[in-house]
């Protein structure tokens, strides 16, 4: 019923909306749209018309408007949770107009997917859903959290968190992120309201919290002004505290560097490219950095030197005699060529690298996901007892070792023996 104004009436100034039933124009506003269909009018004039309806398109093997949008908006949820799970949202402009042209013919030949509207469907209708089934699925069960606070570019501090349970409907243990909370500072007092308020917001009880996994920082496990104190003294006396395995590693690995040697360090800091070429006819491989906050990325650049010794000594020594006169470049050399030179050197990297490689990979073997926690504590028993066997005599590990897995009594008699030199060996 609604149309384009007639050309005479445009021509007499009337270029407003039209009604074919009615033959009067009205106001192009969709207010007065509405109240022109409630007038007496036009519906005598819409019941005067015969009450055939047009066949269905259904009919031919067409579907219909709302069969067809409900399949495009199921195309577009599993669209949303397969780029939310497995690619960047950017790529989403793309693979949708691949999809249109490949779909004609299905509800793929409608589909309008963007970045926008990717991210708001993952944002205001697949996240709600699973966090209500993740909640449903807990229910009022025991459960566990894993939580670890970072700051991201704008200087907002971030904690982490996720939920480990034990699921009904899978009938097995499930580690499920929850999400990122924001708080302006990292301190334990914000910290815990932080996450008091978010576990509020998705009805989780406290009093149900069974243990809580850090790192070994303060403002998560201090004994007093702490998040794991806060939550322990005010909702759940019961609470376990766990922590990282993996960050205990690399703390005790960054204390034991201490003791080493700082040419240990310069000895990763130069490339000899040119040399390394002149002599096996390719390039060397690349040269490992060491990260700031991991000491246990040394064995990547450990293992990488001692293969590339020979050559990088060799190297140093022949700049220091071709560039005498040259006192930059000669100073330079020396110091490398006399690094490299020095026995001691050589002596620490070829003692480290085993003790870096046994201490890598039971890093790695804690960090899976689904670990043997049987065999990882075991493994750590041998390698606790195979350092202290390069120090502490046999009989004073005979009377300290147990059969099984670690305990505290074995570590406490461990360092007892450190302490007395008798016990030590090459010590009478």
């Amino acid at each position: 019923w609604l149309s384009r104004t007639p050309d005479v009436l445009i021509n007499e100034g009337k270029s407003e909306a039209y009604c074919k039933w009615c033959k009067s124009t009205i106001r192009p506003k969709i207010d007065a749209l509405r109240d022109h269909i409630k007038t007496k009018t036009h519906q005598d004039y819409a019941k005067s018309l015969p009450s055939s309806s047009q066949p269905q398109l259904v009919r031919y093997g067409y579907r219909s408007s709302a069969s067809q949008k409900t399949e495009e908006k199921k195309a577009e949820l599993k669209l949303a949770v397969m780029v939310g799970c497995h690619a960047s949202t950017k790529c989403i402009d793309h693979i949708s107009e691949v999809l249109q042209k490949l779909g004609t013919g299905s509800a793929l030949s409608e589909l309008r997917l963007h970045r926008t509207k990717c991210s708001k469907l993952m944002e205001r209708v697949i996240k709600p859903a699973l966090v209500d089934d993740l909640m449903e699925d807990v229910g009022g069960s025991f459960y566990s959290v894993i939580v670890d606070e970072s700051t991201d570019h704008s200087f907002m501090k971030l904690m982490a968190m996720v939920i480990k349970h034990y699921s009904k409907k899978n009938k097995k243990m499930i580690l499920t992120p929850l999400g990122l909370v924001e708080t302006p500072r990292a301190d334990a007092e914000n910290l815990y309201r932080a996450f008091t308020a978010f576990f509020a917001s998705l009805g989780l009880k406290l009093n149900k919290l069974l243990a809580l996994g850090t790192d070994g920082g303060l403002n998560m496990c201090g004994p007093y002004n702490s998040l794991y104190a806060y939550l322990k003294q005010r909702h759940c006396p019961h609470l376990m505290l766990v922590r990282c395995t993996c960050h205990s590693l690399d703390k005790a690995a960054s204390h034991a560097s201490k003791t080493l040697s700082n040419s240990v360090d310069a000895l990763r800091k130069y490339e000899y490219a040119q040399l390394h070429k002149e002599m096996f006819g390719c390039m060397p491989p690349l040269l490992i950095k060491l990260a700031p906050s991991r000491w246990l990325s040394f064995y990547g650049a450990v293992k990488t030197h001692l293969a590339q010794y020979e050559a990088r000594s060799a190297l140093f020594n022949k700049v220091v005699q071709e560039a005498k006169d040259d006192k930059d470049i000669c100073l330079t050399a020396k110091t490398l060529a006399q690094l490299h030179n020095d026995g001691t050197n050589l002596l620490y990297l070829t003692f480290l690298k085993p003790v870096l490689e046994q201490l890598t990979g039971l890093n790695l073997l804690f960090q899976r996901t689904d670990a043997d926690l049987c065999r990882a504590f075991s493994d750590l028993r041998v390698f606790v007892f195979s350092i202290a066997g390069r120090v502490v005599k046999d009989e004073a590990l005979r009377q300290t070792a147990q059969p099984g897995m670690l305990r505290v009594t074995e570590l406490q008699a461990l360092r007892n023996a450190l302490s007395k030199q008798d016990s030590l060996e090459g010590c009478s």
